[in-house]
């Protein structure tokens, strides 16, 4: 099985070389733990190695992101004019359908192989049950 590097590469090891490719991966745990790092950083990580990907926020604008990562040496608008990456926020959405409107345009626009969203509570409001949100997630992820 072809295994998916996270761009961090203790993590990398541990996993014995990265996420099994076409998973679905949940990332959890407690405000401030690094949740919101670790997405940009697999993002940003696959965007450099020619596996572009799209970072969905509910709650931080992009703006904000971009600055908070850029100390770390991660330079996301120079690959957002390469075509490599985005940072979005899905702000006034109605339902389910309108988030995956928004990631299905951005995905096809950069051919993106990776996908964050965050966070999982934000749009499982919108969505009647967990499994029905699951469901749903992958046919919209694996159109490109």
């Amino acid at each position: 099985m072809k295994r998916i590097k996270s761009g961090i590469p203790g993590l990398d090891r541990l996993m014995k070389g990265g996420f099994p490719e076409r998973s679905v991966v949940l990332v959890s745990g407690e405000p401030g733990t690094g949740k919101t790092l670790f997405g940009l950083q697999y993002i940003y990580s696959g965007a450099n190695n020619g596996e572009p990907g799209v970072y969905l926020s509910f709650e931080q604008e992009p703006e904000e992101l971009t600055e908070a990562i850029k100390p770390l040496g991660m330079d996301f608008p120079k690959l957002e004019k390469q075509n490599k990456a985005r940072i979005l926020r899905a702000k006034n959405v109605r339902d389910v359908t309108d988030v995956f409107e928004i990631l299905g345009e951005q995905v096809k626009a950069i051919k993106a192989k990776r996908l964050v969203i965050d966070s999982l509570s934000s749009i499982e409001i919108f969505a009647s049950t967990f499994k029905s949100m699951v469901k749903d997630l992958p046919p919209m992820t694996l159109e490109r």
